[in-house]
This record gives C-alpha cells, structure tokens and sequence, in this order.
C-alpha cells in the first residue's frame, strides 16, 4: 500500500480479478474535475494502521480481525450510519458549492467532511480541485496527492487524479512533474487525446536531481501528508493553515548501499513518518520507500505500510516490511533492489453490512534500466474474505460471502526467475499462470512491467 505508489500490478489485473481503466479528461479546455461521485453515492474507504512485523503471511489474521469487530459491534450500527450520512451530506453540499463557483465555501465543506473521513479518497479529490480553481495551489497539490495514496490500486478515478495532478503542477511551474503526472495518467487510460496533448507540451522537460541524501526528502513527504516537522514550526503557521496541517517526525531507517558501484540504482532506504498529519489526521507511523539514482540524488517512491485508526468507514491496515536488500539476482550491472512487504487489510461496510479481509505479501523487484532504474510489484501471497457485520440486517445482494486464498513461490538462481503455484490456481488471472516457470531474469521484468501499464 504505497503513497505515490510504485508501479505496481494491483491484486485485480494479476490475481484474476478484474481490471479497472479510467475515465477520459472533461472535453473543451482539456481541464478535468477529481472524480465526482453522484450525490447518493458513497464515497470510497479509506487507508490505515501498521503494527508490528509479522514472520509471514497468516490467512487467519484477516478472519480473526473480523470476528473482533462483529463481536464488538453490538449498538454502535446505528451511529456508525448516522456519521456517514453525515459526511455524505457534507461532501454533496461541497460539490454543489464547487460547480456554482464559491469555492471558500466548498473548501470548507469538504474539509468538514474530511473531519469524519481524513482520508477518504474521492473527498480530497474533491478538495484538491476546489483548492486548485480557487488557485490555493499547495492545498491542491497535497489534497490530490492523498486521493491518489488512498485509492486503491487501478481504481478508475486514478487517471483522473493525475490528470489533475499534472494541471496543478504545471501551475506551479514544475515542467519535469507536470509532465510525470500526465504521464502516469496516460497509464491508466491509454490513447487518451486530451493527456496527449498535455505530455507532448512537456515532451523536452528535465527532471530536477533530488537530494544528496534521504533526509533531504524529509520536506516533500511532510508536505504531501499536510504535516509539518515540529511543534515550534506549527506554532507560527497562521491559523488558518493551523486548521490543516498536523506535526509530524520524519527519520531515516535502513538506509542500504548498492554493493558494486555499477548499477544506477545506488540505494534505498525507509524514511519513517510518525505523528499526526492534517485535517483530523490520526497515522500512527507511516514507512516509505526511498531511491538513490546513481548522480542523480533521492526520490521518493512510494509509501509501503501506513496506520491509521479507522474512520467511519471502519478500513483498517496492518502490515510490515519483512525484507529489504540488494541482491545480486540478474544480469543487468549491479545488484537489485527486493522488498517484501506484508498487509492485512479490514474494510467494514456499513453500507451493505458487510466486513472484508484481504492479506497480502507482495514483492518489489527494481533494477538498473540504462539511464535510471525500474521497478515492478507482485502480490505473491493473498487471502480474502467476506462475512456479514450484522447478523439480522439487511445484506448487499450482489456480495460474495467465503473465502478464497492463494499463493505462489519465487526462486532465483543464474541470473533467472523461477515461479510456480503453490495454491489457489483457480483464484489466479491468466497472466499470472502464463508467467509461471522458469525465465530470465530481465524477461521476467519485462514481462510484468507491460501487464502493470496495461
């Protein structure tokens, strides 16, 4: 679970779910509003909470978790369906004040909703594109940004995210990020004109180098999650930003060098972020991931655990990095970067009175590509499950309640990958059995890189 997520193939274009592709820009100006759902609709749930690591992947964990809340619902139903339609109203009320073009007041719509929900998605999608119209810039950049952590993995509402992304930071007079957000927005909607457009005026844009060392992007990550680094730097934020930003610790832990020198992607390490980022913000500890690109500095790649106490919408994230080293795994120069993460994820949904797990260990692969370095993501173990929350209470008619679990094996030797089905076959998309067996290791990214842009 990334922020500013790695490229990664979500659970559902790998594991034999379904895929999922974004809608096309607004027509006329090639400007996009974030996502709006309609009025009824209720929003997407949301991110959340990291405890500590676990050896390996347990299908019980998600079940256990599941029994915990159906045990402790008892009366609390009827007030956790009096606070979501109380932030429904507040996000319709904010929409409506958007499209009528008062956006002080959509704003503050928006961030009462957030009060209910802090990260939920489409509601700071919503508040990313009031702030930008209204030209509040650096609230457009951080909202939208969270909208893009929080959505999950190939949701349809992504390329317009980024889409939105791209126009803020061309904005801001940022060429080189401009162009990496329409860039990713093109990913999740191949041959879209109006993204076209927008990447061929960025075409000749340079990204700036990042900073010497890890630390120094301590600031950027802060910024994004609407913290700022101390309590005295709080204090003298006017209050007006006081009402959104939180204060936030941010450190370097597991910094690893690349062994021989020869590879671009020179290091990695984990930047830890604890405390209580903005807008009602409650992340316990949140671990991100950190690249060294040989002569070109740190860059941030992603979030890999977060916590968060859940919100009403009751989603809910465990998890911990249980692997982080290089490797000298395949045959481009240097040695490669992998990472193992695990995750047990609870989402509990009043809405239709059901609660779902879903645990995951996914493994993340990057290496050196000629001028840079490239990374890919696979769910190498998973589970899921859907149980009723309420017994007695009506139930969504279109929700699969069981189980299904899966798990495959990963072995390298000789500058190749080895891949094999330990369990769940049937649970598995066709990409994922047609990759099984015994490959080089280059073919092997390669062949997982195109199904992530696809």
């Amino acid at each position: 679970m990334l922020r500013r997520r790695l490229p990664a193939i979500a659970l559902s274009s790998v594991l034999a779910l379904v895929a999922c592709k974004g809608s096309a820009p607004a027509e006329g100006g090639g400007e996009e509003e974030a996502p709006v759902a309609e009025d009824d609709a209720a929003p997407e749930p949301t991110k959340t909470e990291p405890e500590a690591a676990a050896d390996g992947l347990n299908q019980k964990d998600g079940k256990a978790r599941m029994a915990e809340v159906k045990a402790a619902m008892g009366g609390k139903a009827e007030e956790a369906k009096n606070s979501r339609d109380a932030l429904l109203s507040q996000l319709n009320a904010g929409r409506r004040a958007v499209k009528k073009k008062d956006y002080d007041e959509g704003i503050v719509l928006l961030r009462g909703a957030l009060e209910a929900d802090p990260v939920n998605p489409k509601v700071l999608g919503e508040l990313g594109f009031a702030a930008y119209k209204k030209g509040d810039l650096a609230l457009a950049e951080s909202s939208t940004k969270r909208a893009i952590d929080q959505a999950p993995p190939g949701h349809e509402s992504l390329g317009a995210l980024y889409y939105n992304l791209g126009l803020i930071e061309e904005a801001r007079d940022e060429p080189a990020k401009a162009k990496a957000a329409f860039a990713r927005s093109l990913e999740a909607r191949p041959g879209n004109a109006a993204v076209e457009k927008k990447l061929a005026k960025f075409a000749s844009a340079l990204p700036k180098p990042g900073p010497a060392k890890p630390e120094g992007l301590c600031d950027e990550v802060l910024a994004e999650l609407e913290c700022v680094g101390s309590q005295a730097a709080f204090d003298k934020l006017s209050e007006a930003d006081q009402e959104y930003l939180g204060v936030c610790e941010c450190s370097v832990r597991e910094r690893l060098s690349e062994g021989t020198g020869k590879s671009m992607l020179a290091g990695a390490a984990v930047l830890v972020i604890e405390g209580q980022p903005g807008v009602g913000g409650m992340y316990e500890d949140e671990l991100h991931l950190v690249l060294e690109t040989r002569g070109k500095g740190w860059s941030h790649h992603g979030q890999l655990v977060n916590g968060y106490i859940p919100g009403v919408f009751g989603l809910s994230n465990q998890g911990s990095i249980q692997e982080l080293a290089f490797a000298d795994l395949g045959p481009a120069p240097g040695e490669e970067l992998h990472v193992q993460t695990w995750n047990s994820e609870l989402d509990q949904d009043m809405g239709w009175n059901t609660m779902t797990y879903f645990d995951a260990r996914e493994l993340i692969l990057c290496q050196d590509a000629g001028v840079e370095f490239e990374c890919i993501d696979l769910v190498l173990e998973g589970a899921r499950g859907t149980d009723v929350l309420i017994e007695g209470e009506e139930v969504d008619p279109d929700a699969e309640l069981g189980e299904e679990a899966w798990k495959l094996t990963i072995a390298f030797a000789d500058g190749k990958v080895d891949l094999s089905i330990a369990s769940g076959r049937e649970f598995m998309s066709d990409f994922v059995k047609a990759l099984v067996g015994q490959r080089p290791f280059a073919e092997f990214m390669r062949s997982v890189r195109e199904q992530q842009v696809d």
